[in-house]
């Protein structure tokens, strides 16, 4: 049940992107292989914009989230009563970032620049100094901050292409 309403959730920010930033592309749940992790990894979201390409974890915990950049675990509580314990989400979400640009690299494409964002639900409390996490409705802000300050230019449909294209399930 909680992979299904974790599932619904990243549709819901897949959606808002879009809706919010007609020049980009998204890609949801691509899966790659990490060789750090010796094993495939999925990617929630994928957001190509013409300035950035952000990795984007998505967690579903609607009550907390308490972690920091150093701590082994992050911990969080959504629906249940019970506490969530997940090996640290910035350090999870950097993995996902150098297993995307290895398969660029593989695949002879040199790879683009990442940035790294952490998504929870509206109404989580966000007991982390962690930067990089926020919630929906600070999403759109924190990448538009990301996009002004970028110096990158990206072609959106040529860099969409290759990325969807890495997907080990194809």
């Amino acid at each position: 049940m909680l992979e299904k309403i974790g599932t619904e959730f990243e549709r819901v920010v897949a959606g808002y992107l879009k809706a919010n930033f007609s020049e980009c592309k998204v890609i949801h749940n691509l899966e790659v292989y990490s060789a750090y992790l010796k094993k495939n990894t999925q990617i929630d979201i994928i957001f190509i914009h013409p300035k950035l390409v952000c990795v984007i974890e998505l967690k579903n915990w609607t009550k907390y989230v308490s972690g920091s950049y150093d701590d082994v675990n992050w911990k969080g509580k959504s629906r249940s009563t019970n506490t969530l314990y997940h090996p640290n989400i910035y350090y999870q979400n950097l993995i996902h970032i150098r297993a995307l640009r290895n398969a660029m690299r593989r695949r002879g494409v040199v790879p683009v620049p990442c940035a790294n964002l952490i998504c929870f639900p509206d109404g989580t409390d966000l007991l982390t100094e962690c930067a990089e996490c926020c919630t929906l409705s600070q999403l759109c802000h924190k990448l538009r901050t990301l996009i002004d300050n970028s110096q990158t230019t990206i072609d959106v449909d040529s860099t969409y292409s290759v990325i969807e294209s890495l997907d080990t399930r194809s």
